[in-house]
């Protein structure tokens, strides 16, 4: 699939998605979603029932809901504290150094705008892959999926002794790696296919990448009564970098779970 048969299949798509409520009036007396009226709502209902008025809804998870906030990005919001904390897993995951040849940042949406406390944020809107179309990740990566989720999931794979691997799947693969070994990231996030989506440049982008270890043990695994008390967690103070809002914006941001 050539640039041009990229740019059009994705600008398609999101064309379609992208609708705003517009013309609407109600007790918050505006017709279009203001953000700054946005950030000061102390309850999540609130900031839900708010971007529910004004925006579209793009997906809902256990503990996130996505809306189109522009034709670039989406808005993300927690809704109870294990979204939170997925949310601030995927900005310290986005923002983290990395070890490998390309930073997760390469391989995961762009995150553009954070609550200070986690609440929601703001990233790259991207294109879907089709669950039931596997197909469709080999047009843009020159790859099969199922080879792909193989390759990257298998710790004894040199992928340097394989040809038949893009380059550029070969550094997704080792970035994936990358992703599950040092930074802890759950294997059900990064091989669901509709966890990855395409921007306008026609880049493969994990879209959902939130649910870590570290979130999985506090938030989806029963407590146990006998269990030790955990160490000291480490800081992480010095890992996220809020984005700067003069990034560039190459693309709309992602669907959640």
């Amino acid at each position: 699939m050539n640039e041009t048969m990229i740019r059009r299949y994705v600008r398609e798509i999101l064309l379609e998605k992208i609708r705003s409520k517009r013309g609407v009036k109600n007790r918050y007396g505006r017709d279009r979603f203001d953000l700054n009226q946005f950030k000061n709502m102390v309850s999540a209902d609130a900031m839900i029932a708010y971007a529910s008025t004004y925006l579209e809804r793009l997906g809902e998870g256990s503990s996130r809901l996505t809306f189109i906030f522009s034709g670039n990005k989406v808005l993300k919001i927690a809704k109870d504290a294990a979204g939170v904390a997925q949310n601030e897993a995927e900005i310290i995951i986005h923002t983290s150094p990395s070890s490998v040849s390309i930073s997760a940042a390469q391989v995961t949406t762009k995150i553009y705008d954070m609550d200070d406390n986690y609440r929601w944020l703001t990233a790259e809107m991207v294109s879907p892959m089709p669950a039931l179309d596997p197909a469709k990740f080999k047009e843009f990566t020159g790859m099969d999926w199922e080879k792909f989720v193989k390759i990257a999931r298998g710790p004894d794979v040199n992928i340097n002794d394989d040809i038949g691997i893009p380059s550029g799947v070969q550094k997704m693969i080792v970035t994936v790696q990358s992703l599950m070994n040092d930074l802890g990231l759950k294997p059900g996030d990064l091989f669901r296919i509709d966890h990855w989506g395409v921007n306008g440049n026609g880049q493969m982008l994990l879209l959902d990448y939130g649910f870590t270890v570290d979130v999985r043990d506090k938030h989806y695994m029963p407590a146990d009564p006998n269990a030790a008390p955990p160490p000291p967690k480490e800081k992480t103070a010095n890992l996220v970098k809020r984005p700067s809002p003069d990034d560039p914006e190459n693309f709309v941001s992602t669907i959640i779970t």
